[in-house]
């Protein structure tokens, strides 16, 4: 059993420097949290983030066929129109 009568100074002061130690792992541990968890809800947010990325290049990935099918014949003509070049032109160029 604990004799209150027989307790040094220096177990006092030992006991206190105990308790101050607990204490601050417990603040540098609540600290630590508080840095961690924006990174853990940046980590969680992740997945869907890439599930969005993925989908819009799919989806751009399908545009850019009908762009290249369509609509490089329209900038060509007015390219020509532009140039003031008719196709026989073009085609000396070409030749050369």
């Amino acid at each position: 059993m604990l004799d209150p009568t027989k307790i040094t100074v220096g177990q006092v002061i030992s006991g206190l420097k105990d308790i101050g130690f607990l204490f601050g792992l417990l603040v540098v541990g609540w600290k630590f949290r508080t840095a961690l968890e924006p990174m853990i809800a940046v980590i969680k947010r992740l997945p869907n983030h890439l599930d969005r990325v993925e989908d819009f290049m799919f989806k751009t990935n399908n545009n850019f066929d009908v762009l290249m099918t369509n609509h490089i014949k329209h900038m060509e003509a007015d390219l020509k129109t532009l140039s003031g070049r008719d196709s026989e032109d073009l085609e000396q160029d070409n030749a050369i």
